[in-house]
């Protein structure tokens, strides 16, 4: 029996990922999961149910797209997903946008407008030496080159032009290595991703404060409150449609009626 000869509306995807971390990463990027089972002190596994299955090429984009930026934000030692019967508690795609965003750009690395793997060779090989003994002669790096490159290389003159363009390169930074220069110390590193934790918390608890006032202000908000008393909410009637805790929505609606008063 082939794919769609299924009836696709009645299938989830079920998705489980296997994180190196400490968990902070649960919660800087990634929504509930529907169950989490921790290895140990730095390992542990998520599993998702997403909404539908990715079998078109569109859909299945959208997938990879996501599993993507899930590599870039954490540390993923496996991905896995198959299909499943569909429930009522599927998650949608666009739950993970805290995931950090896939760069567009292609960055193609040139210097000295050689952009070869000759070039690149003969920049290692000059680093290498440069960082350990300073000063490279270029007939060295010359005898290098043709050793190593003189099949690779369409004439005797294109292979000298690559030489002098690399040697005149180290030449010309007074024989230093290239360097990397960190932005951010160690410290200022951890104090950033820290401020960024507080920061998401924050935008997930406005959020949810937002999504209970609204429900109980809004054109329904009467059918939550308590038959018994025309002041009470119903917290349980409204943590099960808002998929909710009863401690968070008791939380946030004293506090809401804390501001109102």
């Amino acid at each position: 029996m082939k794919k769609y000869d299924v009836n696709i509306s009645n299938l989830a995807t079920l998705l489980t990922i296997n994180i190196q971390g400490d968990g902070s990463e649960l919660l800087e990027y990634l929504p509930q999961p529907h169950k989490y089972h921790r290895y140990n002190l730095e390992a542990y596994q998520l599993q998702y149910l997403l909404s539908g299955v990715f079998w078109t090429a569109k859909s299945s984009k959208y997938l990879n797209d996501m599993l993507l930026r899930l590599n870039i934000s954490m540390d993923i030692k496996s991905i896995e997903y198959k299909s499943v019967s569909a429930t009522k508690n599927d998650y949608e795609l666009n739950l993970f946008q805290n995931l950090k965003s896939l760069n567009k750009k292609v960055f193609i690395p040139r210097a000295n407008k050689h952009d070869d793997s000759v070039f690149w060779g003969l920049k290692l090989f000059m680093e290498h030496y440069v960082g350990k003994d300073g000063f490279v002669p270029y007939s060295t790096l010359f005898e290098y080159a043709h050793t190593h490159y003189h099949d690779h290389i369409k004439d005797f003159s294109t292979l000298k032009a690559k030489c002098r363009s690399v040697w005149n390169y180290y030449e010309a930074k007074n024989w230093e290595t290239d360097k990397y220069i960190r932005k951010y110390t160690d410290e200022e590193l951890k104090m950033s991703r820290t401020e960024h934790i507080k920061k998401v918390h924050k935008n997930r608890s406005d959020d949810t404060y937002k999504k209970i006032v609204n429900t109980i202000t809004g054109m329904f908000g009467n059918e939550y409150k308590k038959a018994s008393t025309s002041t009470g909410w119903n917290i349980s009637k409204l943590a099960k449609e808002l998929r909710l805790s009863r401690t968070t929505v008791t939380k946030y609606i004293k506090e809401y009626e804390e501001k109102k008063a």
